[in-house]
């Protein structure tokens, strides 16, 4: 019997035995519940060594930081909605971009864009 096999099955029996806990589940098999009213007042900003792409949330808009570490950066500011867990930031110009939240571990949370690039941040 091949050893992915083995380890699948036990991870399968664990789960269904109660013997994992949430925590202890792979970061990919969690949930992030996010709500409006959660995210109000909290910042997401970007796990990386090159960009900068951080997030505030406040009650009717978020404000940005966006741009090259050790570059020049950008801070506007937009409206945003939150439903089924999927961020829509509004743009001054009537377009969307689009943001789900698809796991979370701790308080970083993986996020994937609307071009299906994924990318970690860290909930603050």
């Amino acid at each position: 019997m091949p050893i992915r096999f083995l380890k699948t099955a036990l991870f399968a029996c664990a789960i269904i035995s109660g013997s994992l806990t949430a925590a202890e589940l792979p970061i990919s098999t969690m949930n992030c519940n996010f709500t409006k009213e959660t995210l109000v007042g909290k910042s997401l900003n970007l796990i990386s060594d090159f960009n900068v792409h951080n997030m505030r949330f406040q009650e009717n808009h978020v404000s940005l930081v966006i741009g090259d570490k050790g570059g020049p950066l950008a801070a506007p500011i937009y409206k945003w909605d939150l439903s089924e867990n999927k961020l829509t930031i509004i743009y001054t110009d009537g377009q969307r971009g689009y943001f789900e939240f698809i796991s979370c571990k701790d308080s970083v949370v993986k996020v994937q864009n609307a071009i299906g690039t994924i990318n970690e941040y860290q909930l603050n």
